[in-house]
């Protein structure tokens, strides 16, 4: 073996089994831990077009499968759901016969592909009618996901449900449910003044002269939800303070047939999850009643003689 030969040699066996090691490595996919969220800004390439069709029913029942090519299961991380803000059975679909509603239909999507995982499902709706203030309704509640739908290999399953559609109101909540370090559900909300095609807020939904005395009342029923929390679950509290709440918070609220839901975030962390107080204040129509504003776009809540409002 000439000397230049026998240089060569060491190179060639470290190449090799830098090359084996490598090979080997890659024999085992990746599990789905090892997937962090990406964001659009550190993708290689765009993913290719989601498929999409238009239904007139809710989804089909999960599917068992988690390979590439198959859907996620249409189901939620299992954890504390807010009662108004996701159901069993949500509503998503609505005829509209009046002037004071929409008609929206539910439009189903199957994400792109990804390395080792299911492909998303994503259920939104689709507000009919092509009219400004239509679209104005629609780049809205477009708005409300458009975060979560960035990420589609964190996303699983996205979907929706209708708490009212009438009287000039639609109130919608979303949830979307995905995996990265851990699986989580996430909640959005909107409710929109059909006649102005845009977010309904406080001050046009409650007087504004009493809105020191709801944002007290909410204060009292946060406080005794809190402290519930705490005498239940001590170790888990220890060293917390009771979050602020102020008039700000008076944004946050459901609006259904039946009178008003206010929800508070406490922003407890994700392993205190089971610990986190009730979120969720029902107001029934008699006692949200003193605070509707008269003219205000909530006034159908003032009549207090019709059980269902509608």
């Amino acid at each position: 073996m000439t000397l230049e030969l026998r240089r060569l040699v060491p190179a060639f066996v470290a190449a090799c089994a830098l090359s084996a090691a490598h090979c080997e490595t890659r024999r085992t996919p990746p599990s789905v831990s090892d997937f962090p969220r990406a964001t659009p800004a550190s993708a290689t390439a765009p993913p290719p077009p989601a498929s999409s069709s238009r239904v007139t029913s809710s989804a089909s029942p999960p599917v068992a499968s988690a390979r590439e090519s198959d859907e996620c299961p249409k189901q939620h991380y299992d954890q504390p759901f807010r009662l108004l803000e996701t159901t069993e059975r949500p509503r998503q679909a609505e005829h509209c016969a009046s002037a004071d509603c929409v008609s929206i239909e539910l439009l189903v999507e199957r994400g792109a592909p990804c390395s080792n995982r299911c492909r998303s499902v994503v259920i939104t709706p689709r507000v009919l009618g092509a009219t400004p203030q239509n679209k104005a309704i629609q780049e809205l509640l477009d708005a409300q996901i458009s975060e979560a739908r960035e990420d589609h290999c964190w996303l699983k399953f996205l979907d929706y449900t209708i708490h009212h559609d009438a009287h000039g109101i639609l109130d919608i909540s979303f949830r979307f449910t995905g995996s990265g370090a851990y699986p989580s559900t996430q909640t959005t909300h909107v409710t929109i003044d059909l006649t102005t095609g845009e977010r309904l807020r406080a001050d046009r939904a409650f007087s504004p002269p009493v809105l020191p005395a709801l944002t007290s009342a909410l204060r009292r029923q946060v406080a005794s939800a809190w402290k519930a929390a705490v005498k239940a679950h001590p170790e888990a509290f220890r060293g917390r303070e009771l979050p602020a709440l102020g008039t700000e918070h008076l944004e946050k609220f459901i609006v259904h047939p039946d009178g008003i839901v206010f929800l508070f975030d406490f922003g407890l962390p994700h392993a205190l999850e089971s610990a986190t107080p009730k979120s969720e204040f029902a107001w029934t129509k008699p006692e949200i009643r003193p605070f509707i504003a008269p003219d205000g776009p909530l006034r159908f809540l003032r009549d207090i003689t019709s059980g269902a409002g509608q």
